[in-house]
């Protein structure tokens, strides 16, 4: 054989080693053979592969995944669990596997288990979202110990909600621990928005339990004045009434009549409703020195708290305290709420506390007030001066009953047709002109 053809027969040799090489490298891999199988839908295959080659020996993490998609594809669920246990052993710390086989064990009904393996890798690799679904399932659960000790755990990290530190607030006061309460209450406090009142309400009461009195205090003024609520006022009110703190219950409701007049004296009905009288009666007290002029309305609601409250002297006072420098309207308006609050026989004693201008301005009360006092001249000169236009309707009845007492039938129907042709009738009186009439005609 000749040195040429000896050179011919290694170059095609070797060629066809190479040849024989890259075929071989064209062929796949076993591994990416499944993971053609499974992306073609035929599972079975890929299974029975994937089953040879972890009797092989083949334990690799890449191939126990492939594994396990395969068996979630499957649905065969225990047949998972079974493998993504083997995929932990390998890579313990694995968060998708992790993940992967809490999901397993949810759709498998264990949920003791599922609560541990979540809780496990909650704690392993923190996530918000997933720190707060695993306390909603504690807490749907009633696991409220587990739950206080996760919260406990990351209370004072960044992934608890300004909720999650109320709910510890209240899981440490439902155990007695009114510092560890009062220490996160206050941080929402502080981070909740202004119109919060729930964990507020609830720090108001671990301050009081744990005697910070003043504490308490402070905070409900501070809470009230930025709420202007008068529910949530009274509220607050009460809270320290109920805990014995009644001095400063009482100094909490002088505030609500400084810095919540409008709303004042719906707080001291609130209070009296709720067996707080003594309470209501200081708040009226501060709410009445601070007005100096009441309006109609304001002197209705005030003179019918009071008497509800069970406060008689501080209405006259304040009528008398009216007489100096103010306008004989509000005088009037004033009198004339405390005649109807306090009944008929307060009329009478009325009068010497009313200036002339003041009986001018309310002439159905003078007149009540000079009938009474049988000084029927007056009465007469007043009432003949009452608007009916400008009456309430129980104010047109009283005018009514007034003229009746004091004239003749004959009389009362002159004047009513007069104010019928004067266009001065209100629409309430038409009827009893018509009743004023068939008198007159049957007397006749």
């Amino acid at each position: 054989m000749t040195p040429s053809v000896r050179r011919h027969i290694i170059v095609t040799g070797v060629i066809a080693i190479f040849a024989l090489a890259g075929g071989f490298l064209l062929i796949p891999r076993q591994d990416e053979y499944v993971a053609m199988l499974t992306r073609d839908g035929r599972y079975e295959e890929a299974s029975r592969l994937l089953l040879s080659m972890r009797g092989a020996g083949d334990r690799r993490p890449q191939v126990l995944m492939q594994m396990l998609v395969l068996r979630i594809k499957l649905g065969d669920i225990p047949g998972a669990l079974e493998t993504v246990e083997a995929v932990l052993a390998v890579r313990p710390g694995d968060p998708q596997a992790q993940e992967i086989m809490a999901d397993l064990l949810l759709q498998s009904g264990q949920l003791d288990e599922y609560l541990r393996v979540t809780d496990r890798l909650v704690r392993s690799h923190p996530d918000p979202d997933r720190l707060s679904r695993l306390l909603a399932l504690y807490r749907h659960h009633g696991r409220y110990d587990a739950e206080l000790a996760l919260l406990q755990t990351f209370a004072g990290s960044r992934y608890l909600s300004v909720p999650d530190y109320e709910r510890l607030g209240a899981l440490l006061s439902a155990r007695g621990d009114w510092e560890g309460a009062k220490r996160w209450l206050r941080l929402v406090d502080r981070r909740a928005p202004a119109g919060e009142t729930s964990a507020r309400l609830r720090l108001l009461h671990v301050l009081l339990r744990s005697g910070r009195v003043e504490d308490a205090q402070r905070l409900a003024e501070t809470w009230l004045t930025k709420w202007q609520n008068p529910y949530l006022a009274a509220r607050l009110i009460i809270r320290l009434a109920q805990a014995g703190a009644v001095r400063s219950a009482v100094a909490l409701a002088r505030v609500c009549a400084e810095r919540m007049p409008e709303a004042a004296l719906q707080v001291a009905g609130v209070l009296t409703e709720s067996a707080h009288p003594e309470i209501a009666r200081e708040l009226l007290a501060r709410w009445i020195d601070l007005v100096s002029e009441p309006s109609a309305d304001a002197a209705r609601s005030y003179v019918h708290a009071s008497l509800a409250a069970g406060e008689w002297r501080r209405p006259v006072e304040k009528l008398l305290q009216l007489r100096t420098g103010s306008p004989p309207e509000i005088q009037a308006g004033f009198a004339q709420e405390i005649a109807y609050g306090y009944g008929p026989e307060m009329l009478a004693q009325l009068l010497p506390l009313l200036p002339r201008a003041a009986l001018r301005a309310r002439p159905l009360l003078a007149a009540q007030i000079m009938r009474l006092g049988e000084n029927r001249q007056l009465a007469e000169w007043y009432l003949d001066r009452v608007d009916p236009l400008r009456l309430t309707g129980y104010q047109q009845k009283v005018s009514l009953a007034l003229l009746r007492a004091l004239k003749p039938a004959p009389f009362v129907l002159e004047r009513l047709i007069k104010l019928r042709e004067s266009g001065r009738m209100p629409p309430e009186l038409a009827h009893i002109l018509a009743d004023e009439t068939k008198v007159a005609r049957t007397s006749e």
